[in-house]
């Protein structure tokens, strides 16, 4: 690089060539007659002309690279969108703070065990990540990632994502056919075929009419599992059939009808096991019943449930009942009633209150006796996509596997 004493230099000589003609310089150099000299205001508002050419350059040239990767960006999308059809990208973001009060999961005592996470705290989040694409008249395209983060227990390489589920869809105007992995429930109360938590892993169909309702999937998912249901709609109440006929068997009937002003549901299932693992097993039953009502301000949920033990089909709600949020936990070996309160609140809040009371069909010396289980929310919503949850979920020792306090902040886009 050139220092400014060779760069004033060459203008010198520059303007010397372009401002003396040739024959005046041979004349002065014969007759020695001085030479014509440049002015320093020359030089001044040469220096002036390269420095704003200079920066019209470096101002110019940038943005306009820039807008030349914008606008390949942009014609890539639109390529992406031609050939898929609409695209939609939306999420849910979750960051809880939970404290604990007590820990049915580890007993310290056990020679080995964990600690107790009684008195400790926990910070996490969860994030979820969806893709829709339509890619054509039939045929739509569904992508969902989810993933957890315990602040303070991951390693360096931070949060990561995986795929929960792939969903090629095809619709028309008497069918809907779902292949690959998705969340799905059959039963409409869940007794023994809701794959929300365990999801399908195969095919899912779904047909019928005005008057008669066709439906099943088939899962590869922990062991094959086919189910299968009928349901007939009629006006003012419907009635149908879930049969799952191979490995674990079993066999649900549903009545939905208005009852009171609100929506009753009932189903009675029976299940067994499938006898090449379990052969001395000869079945068990399992009964739940919800009324719902709907006020102008408020909601009310009652249920009674009776489910025998052994009734712990791995398709149902009751085998994955941890996952449901703060609902009230019928499990195998159990009967009683549970409730629940939705009052809307002022400036965007909500009270949610459940509760219920469950006996052991079958007693022992450890669990003789009835076990009250709450669960209070207080709710507010800042806006459609920003909403704030704290409470307290409580299970009695032996009856659950939690009791701690909770509030989550969650945010749509």
């Amino acid at each position: 690089m050139m220092d400014s004493h060779s760069f004033r230099s060459k203008i010198w000589k520059t303007i010397q060539r372009k401002t003396t003609h040739p024959g005046t310089r041979r004349c002065a150099r014969d007759a020695r007659v001085p030479q014509v000299r440049p002015t320093r205001t020359g030089i001044m508002c040469a220096c002036r002309v390269c420095s704003f050419l200079l920066g019209i350059f470096l101002v110019v040239v940038p943005p306009a690279f820039a807008a030349a990767a914008t606008s390949q960006t942009l014609n890539r999308l639109s390529s992406l969108e031609s050939r898929w059809g609409h695209l939609h990208l939306g999420g849910k973001i979750t960051f809880s703070a939970d404290y604990f009060t007590y820990d049915g999961i580890f007993d310290p005592g056990e020679p080995g065990g964990n600690p107790s996470l009684k008195g400790s705290n926990a910070l996490w989040q969860e994030l979820q990540i969806f893709l829709n694409a339509r890619l054509d008249r039939h045929f739509d395209l569904s992508l969902s990632f989810a993933g957890q983060d315990f602040y303070g227990t991951q390693q360096l390489s931070g949060f990561s994502l995986f795929l929960n589920e792939t969903i090629l869809r095809y619709r028309s105007s008497n069918l809907l056919a779902d292949l690959g992995r998705l969340n799905f429930s059959l039963d409409p109360l869940g007794l023994i075929a809701d794959r929300s938590s365990y999801p399908v892993e195969g095919l899912v169909v779904q047909t019928g009419s005005q008057n008669h309702y066709f439906g099943g999937y088939y899962s590869r998912l922990a062991g094959e599992e086919l189910a299968l249901r009928l349901a007939f709609p009629q006006p003012g109440y419907m009635a149908g059939i879930t049969v799952i006929p191979f490995a674990d068997t079993a066999v649900a009937v549903d009545l939905l009808a208005e009852v009171a002003g609100g929506a009753l549901q009932g189903e009675l299932a029976w299940y067994r096991p499938d006898q090449r693992h379990v052969p001395e097993a000869s079945g068990a039953f399992g009964g739940l019943l919800a009324w719902k009502k709907d006020f102008a301000l408020s909601s009310l949920t009652l249920q009674a449930g009776r489910f025998e033990e052994g009734f712990a089909p791995l398709s149902s709600r009751l085998a994955h009942v941890a996952t449901n949020g703060n609902a009230i936990n019928f499990a195998p070996n159990t009967y009683g009633v549970a409730g629940e309160y939705l009052r809307k609140l002022q400036n965007s809040w909500n009270l949610l209150l459940k509760a219920g009371l469950l006996y052991p069909c079958r007693t022992t010396e450890e669990n003789s006796s009835g076990h009250f289980s709450f669960s209070g929310r207080v709710q507010k919503a800042f806006s459609t996509s920003i909403s704030l949850e704290a409470g307290y979920d409580y299970q009695p020792p032996g009856a659950g596997s939690y009791g701690f306090f909770i509030c989550r902040l969650t945010a749509l886009f």
